[in-house]
């Protein structure tokens, strides 16, 4: 049996005092652990005493790669530990992060703003990537009969998500040809989730639930339908909307910050349709009289797409935002 230790929270301001005694008996069996370091600290609960800081080394950056040289692991467990958005990240263990759900560049400006201007010429920014050998155009898959416009969401089923007003927004189109609609994801709040079910019930189209589903069986939905719609309040980069590309559907998705731009920086001519979000407030709750607005705009997305629709993203394109992808250009910044 093999047992991975890891310490998190290691700063230049902690309690050395502690960290060392742990470190001495670490040492003395031989293990070397996996370390958190957050190299400029500003939570104060991370902070030691003065009296626990007074043997701190003192270039902490020099005694880290000390630890490296030893055999540790060493990773960066956030900048300074001070939460600012409310998104989890890849691994969303927890609804708040520090850089998660932040548009590129406004992250590219909180690292220089610690680390100075000179640090701007090094940085590189690769983006996120998606799973290319699951998401992918099927040869041969039926998306959607001739008269029936599929749609699919898939995340979270919630009002935060934009699920209500995607299912309300069906209803200016009741003269609209025939609608369907599939809702690919588990509840958030139990009473919220039922409160969806009941509102699809009333739908002039049919609304169907899949629940939690694997990636496989995503995609193979996704090839199955002709317009992914993602109506959120509030989102980081969603890299669900990168897979609808890959497996050749259309994408209608709120126009919030930083999505955009990312979008068409790597993938040009996506066709993407953005629909205008109502105001928020503690940006991820719409303000309730603003809603029907946004939810006409998102019926005429719908409506406009089915009969007008836009142009897909080349092959070559997506390929470079996959995993592969990512990982060739991320080789070519190491051999420079």
């Amino acid at each position: 049996m093999k047992i991975a230790v890891r310490l998190d929270d290691i700063t230049p301001d902690m309690d050395w005092q502690r960290f060392f005694r742990f470190k001495a008996l670490l040492d003395q069996y031989q293990v070397k652990p996996l370390i958190g370091v957050v190299p400029d600290n500003r939570d104060e609960n991370l902070r030691g005493s003065s009296e626990s800081r007074k043997d701190a080394p003192a270039d902490f950056y020099a005694y880290i790669r000390g630890l490296q040289e030893e055999g540790w692991s060493v990773a960066l467990h956030g900048m300074n530990h001070v939460y600012s958005t409310k998104k989890g990240g890849l691994f969303p263990l927890n609804d708040f992060s520090e850089y998660a759900g932040k548009p590129y560049e406004e992250q590219k400006e909180m690292i220089c703003g610690i680390y100075g201007e000179h640090i701007r010429e090094k940085e590189r920014v690769i983006g996120t990537g998606y799973n290319s050998d699951v998401f992918r155009q099927e040869m041969g898959a039926s998306q959607g009969e001739e008269k029936e416009l599929r749609l699919i969401f898939a995340g979270k089923i919630s009002e935060k998500k934009g699920v209500k007003s995607l299912i309300r927004s069906l209803d200016y189109l009741k003269d609209s040809g025939i609608i369907s609609l599939e809702l690919a994801g588990g509840a958030g709040d139990e009473g919220e989730y039922q409160e969806i079910r009941e509102l699809a019930e009333k739908c002039p189209f049919a609304v169907a639930f899949a629940g939690k589903i694997t990636q496989q069986e995503l995609a193979k939905k996704m090839n199955q339908s002709d317009v992914f719609v993602l109506p959120s309040f509030y989102e980081g980069l969603p890299l669900v909307i990168i897979e609808a590309l890959a497996c050749g559907i259309y994408v209608i998705c709120t126009d919030l910050p930083g999505i955009r731009n990312w979008i068409d920086q790597n993938l040009p001519d996506n066709g993407v349709v953005f629909v205008e979000p109502p105001k928020r407030v503690n940006e991820d709750e719409p303000v309730e009289e603003e809603l029907p607005v946004f939810e006409k705009k998102l019926a005429g997305a719908i409506e406009g797409i089915a009969k007008y629709p836009g142009s897909k993203p080349e092959k070559e394109h997506l390929e470079q935002i996959s995993w592969d992808g990512l990982c060739a250009h991320l080789m070519q910044i190491f051999e420079q």
